[in-house]
């Protein structure tokens, strides 16, 4: 059987204005059964992703979005999807003054002093001025329960200050139980980080330092333990320590950094979600390719789709599931379109090989470039 390929592909150089508006899928069945089918993109809500620019920009509902890496924007775009939905619990993400915000010690907030991730001045500098004690921000508590996995992230201003004179600390609070702290710190003038946990049981999935142009986004996920922890806080200090080993803390440590964009999101790091008052859903990326349904329900027993990863050159093959009486394809089947390791989109191979002993003679095949770095 032939491999057909998607109709729109992204090419370096390709122009800006060639909207993606639909993924043209052809569908070569083995079998006579009709024309192409036209693949639909849908999401229920907008969605921010990197512009051309570099720049964090909203995409607005049912948009496709196509993202550029903002530390290496010569690269190219490639289609930025999201299966899970998230809910994002961090309120007031763009202003550390508002009362959303509970003060730890007295730390300084000057609002609105620096051009943001999305080009607009609203990232805020902080500061801990005093050398007897911690001085940071605690955020907007979130009801989690048992085993819960929640990713925490913040953009920093890059800087020239080295971590032997200042290295700022987000922290995931869990509390209600035992308690426990998990942290990561950053070295804002190398993006040097170090992930630990400070007390309790829960234990750190994964962490880093994003490279996002003028700023790092500094993330952690960690999953709760079993103790009963009900809430979860995301924390921040602008200078928790003054070392080499970026772990040692010490209120010493005084300075200041600029900061914006903070979020608390169940599960995998998410692509940026901007709250003020009330918590923000961003919806999942969907699919479907309408009238495909009555095609292949002709054909009877179970099919499959499978992308083809488009974006690296290798033909890793994405299986997802699909039936005769749903034109939708569920992208959480036998394989998922994921977010792994803090914020990289990535095609995952949950159905290698054989899916499940049911595998037809029926092929669907499209190129898809997979999402690159929020």
């Amino acid at each position: 059987m032939s491999i057909t390929r998607s109709r729109h592909r992204r090419f370096a150089g390709q122009a800006d204005d060639e909207a993606f508006p639909t993924i043209f899928l052809n569908a070569e069945l083995g079998l006579d059964v009709g024309q192409n089918a036209s693949m639909v993109h849908t999401r229920a809500t907008s969605a921010y992703f990197v512009n051309s620019s570099g720049l964090l920009e909203s995409a607005a509902i049912d948009v496709l979005r196509q993202n550029y890496d903002p530390a290496n924007l010569a690269a190219g775009r490639a289609f930025l999807v999201e299966r899970v939905a998230s809910v994002q619990g961090e309120l007031q993400t763009e202003d550390m003054s508002a009362a959303a915000w509970t003060l730890s010690g007295t730390p300084l907030v000057s609002t609105n002093t620096t051009a943001a991730p999305d080009g607009q001045t609203t990232a805020d500098t902080v500061e801990d001025d005093d050398p007897t004690q911690f001085e940071g921000f605690l955020g907007t508590v979130v009801t989690v329960g048992n085993n819960e996995t929640r990713s925490i992230s913040r953009f920093i201003l890059k800087d020239a200050v080295p971590k032997t004179t200042r290295f700022c600390l987000l922290r995931c609070a869990w509390f209600g139980g035992t308690n426990s702290s998990i942290d990561v710190t950053l070295d804002t003038s190398t993006g040097e980080t170090n992930s630990f946990i400070t007390s309790g049981s829960a234990t750190i999935v994964s962490s880093g330092a994003k490279d996002h142009g003028s700023y790092w986004r500094l993330w952690i996920t960690s999953t709760n333990d079993a103790s009963g922890n009900t809430g979860l806080r995301s924390n921040y200090f602008p200078a928790a320590g003054a070392n080499a080993n970026l772990q040692t803390l010490s209120a010493t440590a005084v300075g200041s950094n600029v900061t914006w964009g903070g979020n608390n999101v169940e599960g995998l790091l998410s692509s940026y979600i901007k709250s003020t008052t009330a918590p923000t859903l961003r919806s999942a990326d969907a699919f479907s390719a309408p009238g495909l349904a009555a095609k292949i329900s002709a054909l009877g027993g179970t099919h499959f789709l499978k992308w083809r990863d488009a974006h690296d050159g290798t033909g890793t093959m994405l299986s997802v599931h699909t039936n005769a009486t749903d034109d939708s394809f569920d992208l959480s089947d036998e394989g998922d379109l994921d977010i792994v390791d803090g914020g990289v989109s990535q095609m995952s191979q949950a159905g290698t090989g054989v899916i499940d002993g049911t595998f037809n003679k029926t092929l669907f095949v499209a190129e898809l470039n997979n999402g690159k770095l929020f």
